[in-house]
């Protein structure tokens, strides 16, 4: 049989048909690429909002953490919140501090006492012209007479009337530390035998301008912990029942204790979940006082015992971030695989230093 070749080729509707097809797959394969190039875009800026996230909440975790933690020896060992407030809902220091007389929601400020051997008493009246002296008790280093307190340290000191200051120590002369005041400061006179501790204290505020979570230590050095976070707020729970710590010597009055050593009443506060009752701002900033200047506090300060934190972080660049109702600083994106909306946590803290009674 005779095979018959020919040369028409193949016809218009064919080639069309054939290239329609070459479209549709190559177009196929080019969407594809471009939204996988679109996600991989997206992915570091997510990995970097987590990242962000992650360390935010580390470091509010572990200061909170050791809020309240005091001093080990006497004669002012136990949690700071028996003599002071550990934690006040504001910005305190040498600058741009917060009115004494307010609180806020995305402020704390937080002490503890490090594990230190710079623990001792007050060996004469506290005067910041003349110096920190203190006695040398078994706890302190062997030959030091300023008792292990050095240049670069902060200093508390406080006593049972409920007042407390801090100080920074530039230099250490003998037995006398230089003091450098946290501000204007309680403006009250400690006699001798008043707490002096090394101590660490830290404000964690947002800084809504500059999108960030910073850290100040109530001297000089305020710097950034996070970037690009979008929203710091923190809530108070604690004991129901007043609170009986600080307790003046006889004679002395206080915000808790008149001078014939009755207590002052405060209300029992109903609501109360688990033991513990939430403490809304304005409880804060009504009084009774405690201490007194730039450092005084409300005595329902001395009642925290748990704080829970919301933190939220957002897409470093506009193009990345969602034009949305829940992202805080609504971005320019319009691509779904890019689209990345705020990063929010919520944690609670229950400092161990401030179980430890009334």
């Amino acid at each position: 049989m005779m095979m018959i070749r020919t040369d028409d080729g193949y016809s218009l509707v064919e080639c069309l048909i054939a290239m329609a097809l070459t479209l549709m797959v190559t177009g196929s394969g080019l969407a594809l690429a471009n939204r996988s190039t679109i996600m991989g875009q997206g992915q570091p800026d997510a990995l970097d909002m987590q990242e962000r996230l992650r360390i935010a909440h580390q470091v509010l975790f572990s200061a909170l953490m050791r809020a309240g933690a005091g001093m080990s020896v006497s004669p002012a060992e136990g949690p700071l919140n028996w003599s002071m407030a550990p934690i006040i809902p504001r910005r305190i220091g040498a600058q741009n501090p917060d009115p004494d007389l307010s609180a806020r929601t995305d402020a704390i400020t937080v002490t503890f006492v490090p594990e230190t051997v710079a623990q001792s008493v007050t060996d004469s009246a506290l005067s910041v012209a003349s110096g920190l002296a203190v006695r040398v008790q078994p706890n302190c280093p062997v030959g030091q007479t300023a008792c292990g307190f050095q240049a670069g340290m902060t200093a508390l000191v406080f006593d049972r009337s409920a007042h407390f200051d801090l100080f920074s120590i530039p230099r250490v002369s003998g037995a006398t530390a230089e003091l450098r005041p946290h501000g204007a400061g309680s403006g009250y006179a400690y006699a001798a035998g008043a707490a002096a501790t090394e101590v660490e204290s830290h404000t964690y505020y947002f800084d809504r301008a500059a999108k960030q979570l910073r850290q100040y230590d109530g001297d000089q050095t305020d710097v950034p912990v996070a970037d690009n976070v979008s929203g710091v707020s923190f809530e108070y729970f604690g004991d129901p029942y007043p609170p009986l710590n600080p307790r003046p010597p006889a004679g002395v009055e206080n915000c808790l204790y008149d001078a014939a050593g009755n207590l002052i009443p405060m209300p029992v506060l109903a609501g109360a979940v688990d033991g513990l009752a939430p403490l809304p701002l304005s409880m804060f900033t009504d009084g009774p006082w405690c201490g007194g200047g730039t450092t005084r506090f409300d005595a329902d300060l001395l009642r925290i015992r748990l704080v829970r934190v919301t933190l939220r972080v957002q897409a470093t660049a506009a193009t990345m971030r969602a034009a949305a109702p829940d992202v805080a600083t609504p971005g320019i994106s319009r691509e779904s695989a890019r689209d990345l909306r705020d990063l929010v946590t919520t944690f609670v803290v229950s400092p161990r230093n401030l179980m430890r009674g009334r």
